[in-house]
């Protein structure tokens, strides 16, 4: 298996690390998820890149539409990738961070897993324009901090995030905001920004260490 990761760090000493998990081969190269962290790391968050396939795996899936909803192998390769992550060595602060999942679509769903099943190790969880509901069962053991963002136009993926934060049951953090005028890509004007603020604000929130 082989997952594209990138490491774009801030200039000082990051204080929380964000992996942004994609349920392509391609998704780093995403302008809207390149906008975010570049956001991100001019703020004191380090960002990993994480794509859930391989360009093959991503040609076939584009036909078949298959394996980005096998929310068994997605979780497992987030599981994976996760534990590589938290044990880099050539990065020795790397292994201090507080962990935080970012994510949209249907890998959103496998975020959810991979929380309930790492709670040590996944200090939060934000989607934007995710699935959450795909979690499914599992969502009633997540108990991080989770936010959903999605667009007020978007009635279908509000609808199916307000079902998974309905199942959220033991999750003292759960928050579901709409973006005003926004679609599902957030593509307005100004949107994508409203959105990349938030999800900052966000993280900031729950990985930084309290003084």
């Amino acid at each position: 298996m082989h997952y594209p990761m990138k490491l774009p760090l801030s200039e000082n000493e990051p204080f929380g690390l964000v992996v942004f998990v994609h349920a392509s081969a391609s998704g780093r190269f995403a302008p809207r998820n390149k906008f975010i962290a570049d956001t991100f790391n001019r703020n004191g968050l380090a960002t990993v890149f994480l794509d859930l396939m391989t360009l093959e795996e991503e040609r076939l899936d584009n036909v078949s539409m298959q394996l980005r909803f096998d929310m068994n192998v997605l979780t497992e390769r987030i599981i994976t990738s996760l534990m590589i992550i938290h044990r880099i060595e050539s990065v020795p602060y790397i292994k201090d961070l507080k962990i935080g999942l970012m994510s949209t679509s249907t890998a959103g769903g496998a975020c959810m897993i991979a929380a309930s099943k790492l709670q040590d190790l996944v200090s939060t969880v934000a989607l934007r324009g995710g699935r959450p509901d795909l979690a499914t069962t599992y969502l009633k053991n997540v108990e991080c901090p989770s936010i959903f963002v999605v667009g007020q136009n978007d009635q279908q993926f509000i609808d199916l995030n307000e079902k998974a934060t309905r199942q959220m049951i033991t999750c003292p953090h759960k928050v579901l905001t709409t973006i005003p005028g926004a679609g599902h890509l957030f593509d307005e004007r100004g949107k994508l920004e409203e959105v990349s603020e938030i999800l900052q604000e966000w993280f900031i929130r729950y990985l930084k260490k309290q003084e």
